[in-house]
């Protein structure tokens, strides 16, 4: 099935009462409409084993089971049974010959011989992708019109402007929902760095430099069409990257800027949460939930994730030894925030502004491919979706315990 379909039936089952399954994994971005239904165990206080967990054992992500939790009240989780989180983290890959040709660290500072030496000196932000980027663009005199631009051209950056404007937000440190899990959680506000976060990024995605149009830019870049890519770490194991014949490395999005202290990598919404619908009240029933979903969280970071990671992922998928380190910065970084599942698929978290629905996880996306001012964007709609966040908490308070 996919994954709408997948939703709705999940939802059908728990509105017709006709619950025969116990743990379900959906979309992040599909899940809003379930937990609105207020027919999900609530993870911290229902379910047995787990509720002693969160927030305590490794396998369950400690920094989106923060974000998606309302006062105290979590209905959706990750754990390490959700692979799919893993597979769908944010990363760049860049070309090495075209890096070390180009000089691209030294121009950053001359210190630096590599662009891992970049990251590891902290100096891997917006701004100095900027400066690799702007004007990385490489006529191919064999193809198209000499001197003009075009998809046949080499450039600095491969990407789209949907998800990887996401990730790079995410990266960059900028939250949409400040939550605790326990207090009322605040939206974002528009400050000078956000307004200089927001710019930088589009700076990049803008640039001359960059191809954000067309199709099939993996298979530019293993082609030796551009110096970076934006892809995911699943997508390292992946036909076109895994078999590609030039030598690439493994980075993580850039910091918003110097000062921020750590590497963070944004999670694709696509990902899976899990989640147990209401069957009965039995508390057999959620006693077996609990232990099931404990087991099975707890022997796959115990079993499957090191054999992914350490064989797969760093082995496998790398060609280099200096790409590992990189991988456990994307890895630790992993970040996600309470809109990612309250923005799409529901209105909870999403305002009309000039036409155009803005989803509260997707403001950065939104707000550079309108092509106006975010700061005009944001002044139009944090009112009512100031609004909608209180409603949104308040609705999490309401939610019955069975």
């Amino acid at each position: 099935q996919g994954a709408e379909d997948h939703t709705n039936a999940v939802k059908r089952a728990i509105n017709d009462g006709n619950v025969d399954f116990h743990v379900a994994l959906g979309q992040v971005w599909l899940v809003g409409p379930i937990i609105m239904t207020g027919m999900l165990y609530d993870l911290r206080s229902e379910v047995p084993y787990v509720k002693d967990s969160i927030g305590k054992n490794d396998w369950w992500n400690p920094q989106s089971n923060i974000a998606f939790t309302l006062y105290g009240r979590q209905f959706v989780g990750v754990s390490d049974i959700n692979m799919s989180a893993l597979y769908h983290t944010g990363c760049l890959v860049f070309n090495k010959d075209m890096a070390d040709d180009n000089n691209v660290a030294r121009s950053i500072d001359a210190k630096y011989n590599t662009l891992y030496d970049v990251v590891e000196g902290g100096d891997w932000t917006l701004d100095n992708m900027y400066k690799i980027v702007k004007d990385f663009w490489r006529d191919n005199p064999t193809s198209g019109e000499p001197n003009k631009v075009d998809a046949e051209d080499t450039f600095g950056l491969l990407s789209t402007t949907v998800h990887p404007l996401d990730l790079a937000s995410r990266a960059a440190g900028i939250q949409q929902v400040i939550n605790d899990g326990e207090t009322t959680p605040e939206l974002m506000t528009m400050t000078s760095t956000t307004v200089a976060t927001i710019d930088a990024i589009s700076s990049i995605w803008k640039s001359s430099g960059a191809l954000t149009t067309g199709t099939d830019i993996d298979k530019k870049f293993a082609a030796g069409g551009g110096l970076f890519l934006t892809t995911l770490l699943g997508s390292l194991d992946g036909e076109t990257l895994h078999e590609a014949e030039i030598d690439f490395g493994i980075l993580p999005y850039p910091k918003g800027s110097k000062n921020q202290k750590t590497y963070l990598a944004g999670v694709n919404d696509s990902s899976s949460v899990i989640y147990a619908p209401v069957g009965s009240n039995d508390e057999n029933r959620k006693t077996m939930i609990g232990a099931l979903t404990e087991a099975l969280a707890a022997e796959t970071h115990r079993t499957v994730v090191p054999a992914y990671y350490d064989v797969i992922l760093t082995h496998g998928n790398t060609r280099d030894e200096a790409s590992i380190p990189m991988i456990d910065y994307i890895y630790k970084g992993r970040t996600y925030d309470l809109s990612m599942i309250h923005s799409s698929a529901t209105d909870e978290l999403r305002v009309a502004y000039n036409g155009t629905n803005v989803g509260l996880a997707y403001f950065t996306r939104t707000a550079i491919n309108n092509g106006g001012s975010a700061a005009d964007m944001w002044a139009g709609i944090s009112d009512t979706m100031q609004k909608r966040l209180q409603q949104l908490a308040e609705r999490y308070e309401e939610l019955t315990n069975y």
